[in-house]
């Protein structure tokens, strides 16, 4: 394989951020220092939080690695161990405008990682890495995520505040860990006069046939010497190539294809010719002499003549 490429690390800075809270339904709470999170549901004061990063940092070409968000707890409850980020599928919101009344959908994913209380003033994290290449790869400049408390349990409500963008310092933001991607090449393997062999790339398993873009660079591909399909049983013969052993090394550079030919392997069985009572009588299969009884041949799995002489002189 091609030497691993260096990390290069980006952060991504949260472009909006905000609250919604049940208390003030029609208030706007994105340009406090605060984003305000609650699950008392009894006094009807629950909160959510939002936010929403951006992705335009990422360059085209790359792999990422991972995407860890950072966002620091200014207070809270001393119960109550994390909460949880979902992402939210539509990004259209902004800090300005969101309140609980115009906006507060409920959640429309698993959380793609809890964000546990550590303390405060001090960085928390949670594992976004799944949503962000996910949005990335969808072609997608942002990602917004809403921020659910745990739930309402022993009738103990628990309530957390995060620093937001606007605060003085600790303000949230997203690091991705970037690998620059190498070209790809779209690699094909067949195999002939069958199909569905299974083979080997890398220690890989795949079937024929068989074709991926994959990154440039060099690859084993180890073909079984012998297989059997619906019963029959085929051996290797050579690569479509002129190369005659199943497992070749190649240095992937450009678009490949590659042909796997198989041939049948026909079962053989020992027929023995005899002669009675005489011995000696000259024998013949498919036309062909093959001595005088006893004699055994080797044949293959089939129809076949053996035939002797009407008379012999004795």
């Amino acid at each position: 394989m091609t030497e691993k490429p260096l990390a290069v690390i980006v952060n991504l800075p949260i472009i909006d951020d905000s609250c919604v809270r049940q208390k003030y339904p029609d208030t706007t709470l994105g340009k406090e220092s605060y984003i305000y999170v609650n699950n008392d549901t009894v006094n009807k004061d629950v909160a959510y939080g939002y936010i929403k990063v951006d992705l335009s940092a990422i360059p085209q070409n790359v792999r990422i690695v991972s995407a860890i968000l950072y966002m620091s707890r200014n207070g809270g409850t001393t119960k109550g161990t994390e909460v949880y980020l979902h992402r939210c599928y539509n990004d259209d919101w902004s800090e300005k405008l969101i309140t609980w009344n115009n906006w507060n959908p409920p959640y429309e994913s698993e959380p793609d990682d809890a964000l546990p209380f550590v303390g405060f003033n001090i960085y928390a994290t949670a594992d976004l890495t799944k949503t962000i290449t996910e949005c990335y790869r969808a072609g997608k400049r942002v990602a917004s995520f809403k921020i659910i408390p745990v739930p309402y349990v022993l009738n103990y409500p628990y309530w957390s505040s995060f620093n937001s963008k606007e605060a003085i310092e600790l303000i949230p933001y997203v690091e991705v860990t970037l690998e620059l991607a190498p070209p790809t090449h779209t690699l094909s393997i067949g195999s002939s006069p069958v199909s569905g062999v299974s083979f080997t790339i890398d220690g890989l398993s795949f079937t024929t046939p068989f074709s991926s873009s994959m990154d440039e660079g060099t690859y084993t591909v180890t073909m079984p010497s012998k297989v059997t399909i619906g019963g029959v049983q085929y051996e290797f013969v050579n690569w479509a190539d002129g190369v005659t052993t199943p497992s070749r090394t190649i240095n992937l550079t450009a678009d490949m294809s590659l042909t796997a030919n198989y041939r049948a392997v026909v079962p053989t069985h020992i027929v023995t010719v005899r002669a009675s009572p005489e011995v000696g009588v000259p024998a013949t299969v498919d036309g062909q002499v093959i001595g005088n009884t006893p004699v055994s041949v080797e044949v293959v799995e089939g129809d076949h003549v053996f035939s002797v002489p009407s008379e012999v002189e004795v």
